[in-house]
């Protein structure tokens, strides 16, 4: 039975300890993601927010649960989307995030890495022959044309649906790796500052991916649920095996880990804090060197 309501449960929360019907399960998301908001000031009232919108589990329910804050917070909203050019693949994300827009009157902004850099991924892949290497290109090459473009829009804030389970795997890749930077700049804030910077906050950080497709199936919001070819060769694939396994055997696991790389990050943080951000010499963009990744990246394609 639904520890909160009575009804018939159709969820046991294992780290909890409570069971939920549909309803009282989304509300508890909702709740939590709405005080995580609060509670880091990741939203203020006023604010031009830019959400990023895949299609996917995360970042449709990142929108429709932000989408109901537009009215508490008095914030403006409008979504953003890139198409990476991934054939098979990126059509049917697109699609669904064009509709979930569209369901609440949100003007979906559309971007593409063919517009923006003159190739699609699948063609940069082809290129350097190596698909091993697909996930970095499309991980800097996403994120320098989202500040850019959230920056040319007047965005105060840039939504994303990052999960715990990303978080946990970016935090231990950030480990395995010895990148101290990147690690002291986790977390719900960011350290650096500039202003061609549009602050990134992630209100779903605390949410298990798990939960994400949960929240989706009982608010009946229609998601691309399909893998990204490229995904087999990211090395995050072994890492998020790893704190599956260890999440299976100690519910809490993900959680008590996020904890304390947070506070790992923020006694980091003291020695990166001085640092500031600069123009990248070729395209502008802010970055700590001469060159930002995505201009070092595409120097080196053929």
């Amino acid at each position: 039975m639904c520890s909160v309501c009575g009804s018939r449960a159709r969820y046991f929360q294992r780290y909890s300890g409570k069971s939920y019907c549909g309803r009282c399960f989304t509300r508890s998301i909702r709740r939590r993601v709405w005080r995580e908001v609060r509670r880091n000031r990741l939203i203020r009232d006023g604010d031009f927010v830019l959400i990023a919108l895949s299609g996917g589990k995360d970042s449709t329910a990142c929108l429709d649960m932000v989408h109901e804050l537009e009215r508490r917070r008095k914030v403006e909203l409008a979504a953003i989307t890139v198409d990476e050019g991934i054939e098979g693949y990126r059509p049917a994300g697109i699609q669904a995030a064009k509709l979930a827009a569209e369901e609440r009157g949100i003007e979906l902004h559309r971007v593409s890495f063919r517009k923006e850099v003159g190739l699609d991924l699948d063609s940069i892949i082809g290129k350097l022959g190596d698909a091993s290497r697909a996930c970095t290109y499309c991980g800097v090459l996403r994120r320098w044309i989202l500040n850019r473009h959230a920056r040319e829009l007047g965005a105060d804030r840039l939504v994303t649906g990052h999960n715990l389970d990303d978080e946990a795997q970016s935090a231990l890749l950030n480990l395995i790796r010895g990148d101290p930077a990147r690690l002291a700049r986790s977390g719900p804030g960011y350290l650096l500052d500039h202003d061609k910077f549009v602050p990134r906050v992630k209100p779903l950080r605390k949410i298990p991916g798990k939960e994400t497709l949960l929240y989706c199936l009982f608010r009946g919001l229609e998601v691309h649920t399909a893998s990204c070819p490229y995904s087999e060769y990211d090395m995050r694939n072994e890492v998020r095996g790893f704190l599956n396994r260890l999440e299976e055997e100690r519910p809490t696991s993900k959680s008590s880990f996020l904890s304390t790389t947070n506070r790992l990050a923020r006694s980091v943080g003291d020695e990166f804090r001085g640092v500031k951000l600069r123009e990248c010499d070729n395209c502008g963009e802010p970055t700590t060197g001469k060159l930002c990744k995505a201009c070092q990246l595409l120097s080196t394609i053929p």
